[in-house]
Formats: structure tokens, sequence, C-alpha cells
């Protein structure tokens, strides 16, 4: 990813990373370009661009697609602000405690491990 400019990647590559991954193509390999990109973006961009993938896709009912974001959960926590964990993705993510998949629930556990100093740095503001 290093040898292409920036801009080429965010303003080219990344919208079709997007929306193959978004309308289920490419699943881990296409997400984790669209992670490696995402690490070269400001936090303005990754709030615009990536973001709102993220939620959406963690309202998905699709097995693959919150196995993937459950496993990378670690490489986008430090750019999601608590209150968006909060509101948005941690009620989302602990439906992964009543799945069926075992692995589901085991990488629900680990997820939640990561999130939790998003959700109580968002619950001590509110205090």
């Amino acid at each position: 990813m290093s040898k292409y400019p920036a801009g080429f990647l965010h303003h080219k590559i990344l919208p079709e990373m997007l929306k193959s991954f978004e309308f289920g193509g490419g699943g881990n390999k296409v997400f984790s370009i669209i992670l490696g990109i995402s690490e070269k973006l400001s936090d303005d961009d990754f709030e615009k661009d990536i973001q709102p993938v993220i939620v959406r896709m963690f309202m998905s009912q699709e097995r693959p697609i919150r196995m993937c974001l459950l496993e990378n959960l670690t490489r986008v926590i430090d750019r999601l602000s608590a209150k968006m964990v909060n509101d948005k993705i941690f009620p989302n993510l602990v439906t992964g405690f009543i799945d069926v998949v075992p692995v589901i629930r085991e990488q629900t556990v680990r997820a939640v491990l990561v999130v939790i100093p998003k959700v109580i740095t968002c619950c001590t503001l509110l205090m």
C-alpha cells in the first residue's frame, strides 16, 4: 500500500473497496485493505468515510462480516469516539453473546475487552 500515493488510495481505491465490502464482496481481504488505507487517513476523513461503514456493518446479521469486524476491532477502536462506540456499536456488539455459533460468542467476549474502556469513558462523561 505504501507505494501508492495517499490521495489515490483515498479517493480512487477506498470508495470501491467500501462498496465491495458493504455489498458482500471480498470479506476479510477487502476489509484488511480498507483498514490499511484508513490508517493513513486524517481523523476527519476516517470519521466521514470509514466510521459509518463500521457502524452499518455492526448492524449486519451476516456472521462472516461480524466476525471480520470483531477480529479487527483493535485496529480501529482508538479512532472511534466513545459516544459512537457507546451509542451505535456496543448495543449491536452484545448481540454476539447470544449467537448460536460458539466462535462468534468467543470473539464477542474478546471484543468487549477492547470496547469497555470507550464505554466506561462515555459513562464517566455522563456523570
